[in-house]
């Protein structure tokens, strides 16, 4: 004969049972791998993508599998402003995202691009991970953002014309070139006598092929992974301003 359950026993029984279904959902999310969504502008060939991968893969192997880093490159989630702003609401974890860009969120983000402030990159770096960058990581994160200790290196900019090299300031008088929406970039060549049109980098290959402008100015790796050699004849050393990539996550992530 079986023996009788006491209502005692049936209690405790049943609410262990629910325990577990309350607990349930909840181990279960633990065990899922935490998966950062990370976007990128740059092509896949280029070394902040290659990088990026490069961190993701020791990510996953230093957790265990536990933090997956997906990378998408060539702005696959979206432009810069809008991937912006899917990371501020926490739809995209994580982002690169150039210093000129963040400044219309972080204005003293664009520190680092004032014109001929920086001799060499290893002034920048001096600069940028001691004190002028701490005064940036505070204001990134005074929006709701965490930004990494480090900033990644896209290079000193430089200038590519259709018609002829820039040597001197005098050679820029009139020139049409075509500048990132940057308030001091713009600026800048607007001082150098020239006169600078703003446009997404996506529409300046074909700018610069129908002579829209006649010349533009971004670092070696950009110039080389957009082809713009194909559609200008010079490349001058200018070294004018330097661009660098935040890597901003969501805070609350």
């Amino acid at each position: 004969m079986a023996n009788p359950i006491t209502r005692k026993q049936f209690l405790t029984g049943a609410g262990a049972m629910a325990g577990a279904a309350v607990f349930a959902p909840a181990i279960a999310r633990a065990a899922r791998p935490t998966v950062i969504k990370f976007g990128c502008p740059t092509a896949p060939d280029h070394p902040v993508t290659k990088h990026a991968i490069a961190a993701a893969n020791r990510i996953k192997q230093a957790t265990g599998g536990a933090v997956t880093m997906q990378v998408f490159p060539n702005n696959e989630l979206g432009n810069d402003t809008n991937t912006l702003a899917s990371v501020r609401s926490g739809a995209v974890q994580m982002m690169a995202i150039a210093d000129a860009i963040l400044a219309t969120l972080v204005p003293s983000a664009a520190i680092d691009n004032v014109g001929f402030s920086f001799k060499d990159t290893k002034t920048v770096f001096a600069a940028l991970d001691g004190a002028v960058g701490d005064i940036v990581r505070r204001d990134i994160a005074s929006h709701g953002l965490q930004p990494m200790p480090a900033i990644w290196d896209l290079g000193f900019r430089e200038i590519t014309t259709g018609t002829k090299p820039v040597e001197t300031p005098d050679d820029l008088k009139g020139f049409k070139i075509r500048v990132p929406v940057s308030p001091i970039l713009l600026s800048l060549f607007k001082d150098l006598g020239a006169s600078p049109v703003t446009m997404n980098v996506t529409e300046l290959y074909t700018a610069l092929e129908t002579h829209v402008v006649d010349g533009q100015e971004n670092p070696l790796s950009v110039i080389e992974m957009k082809k713009f050699y194909e559609v200008q004849k010079y490349c001058s050393l200018t070294n004018h301003s330097w661009l660098g990539f935040w890597m901003v996550m969501n805070g609350p992530f």
